[in-house]
């Protein structure tokens, strides 16, 4: 099926596809590279996308918004989007049981995710002044919306969510902003049983929506 799917996206003719899922993006550049090659086109988050065309002037921003933002990330962005380290060895197995690897195989650490394009993108709005968050980039602490979590173990993925909305209030943000549809629902779910002063959930879309549309 990935190399289906690699082979039906290149076969588009176009140069670049814009994915608006940390989750595909996570599975086109970290996943199918494992089980099949990765795809000629390139493919980029929403975020990486808006980012080059504000970069680029191509996009403005005239609008101010107002308020104290933190960022989420989320873990299929950040950590499950990096690429997969090439290496070239062999498996063996000692004990009978345990496996090793000749020569030693490299250790994705989640570094190289996409952290950098959701930040400048809320530093490049008018008015908005960003905070980080304690638990950021790959130590990111999850929002518990992930892995079926919610439909398995739902108090789990509250008290996940729960967590995050207190670190945003520990940090003084009014508004906690995400570029994953899944941690935004989590989040906004937990915030339903809201204690006073929690921030007001965000897609960093919504926000540069609001910076670069006039106000009806």
């Amino acid at each position: 099926m990935a190399a289906r799917a690699v082979s039906l996206l290149d076969g588009l003719g176009v140069e670049t596809i814009v994915v608006a899922s940390g989750s595909c993006l996570g599975a086109f550049r970290s996943k199918v590279p494992e089980v099949a090659k990765a795809p000629d086109t390139e493919i980029l988050h929403a975020t990486e996308f808006l980012w080059k065309l504000i970069r680029e002037k191509r996009l403005l921003l005239p609008h101010p918004v107002r308020g104290k933002v933190a960022y989420h990330d989320p873990c299929y962005l950040g950590r499950q989007s990096e690429p997969p380290v090439v290496w070239e060895g062999e498996t063996r197995v000692t004990h009978g049981c345990m496996t090793y690897h000749v020569p030693d195989k490299p250790v994705n650490r989640g570094t190289n995710g996409v952290y950098e394009a959701p930040r400048n993108i809320l530093r490049s709005i008018p008015g908005l002044e960003f905070v980080e968050l304690y638990r950021i980039r790959e130590y990111s602490f999850c929002c518990g919306g992930g892995g079926g979590v919610p439909q398995a173990y739902p108090a789990l993925a509250g008290s996940a969510a729960r967590h995050r909305l207190d670190e945003a209030k520990a940090v003084g943000a009014e508004h906690l902003a995400t570029a994953c549809h899944q941690c935004r629902l989590t989040l906004a779910l937990a915030r339903e049983t809201a204690v006073q002063d929690d921030p007001v959930i965000h897609d960093v879309i919504d926000l540069v929506y609001q910076a670069a549309a006039a106000p009806l």
